[in-house]
């Protein structure tokens, strides 16, 4: 159903690309929280944020248009 849903939406919107990617990454054996802002000693929001089972955070950054990629090229990064 949520493919269908994606079909009928001409604009794509993070929500498409982070379904898309838990489903690359296996979201049934890794921890996926998305759009981390606060804790963890982040300083900066985290679009999504993996734990593996070895205990080892990857972030994953998205961008859906390259307006998205200007705007975040803007914000202060730390």
């Amino acid at each position: 159903m949520e493919i269908t849903d994606a079909k009928k939406s001409k604009k794509m919107h993070a929500g498409h690309v982070e379904v898309a990617v838990a489903g690359l990454i296996n979201y049934r054996a890794h921890t996926i929280v998305p759009n981390v802002s606060w804790g963890l000693g982040l300083n900066h929001e985290c679009d999504m944020l993996v734990l593996d089972d070895k205990g080892r955070f990857t972030e994953i950054e998205i961008k859906v248009s390259r307006t998205d990629l200007k705007n975040d090229l803007k914000k202060p990064h730390g």
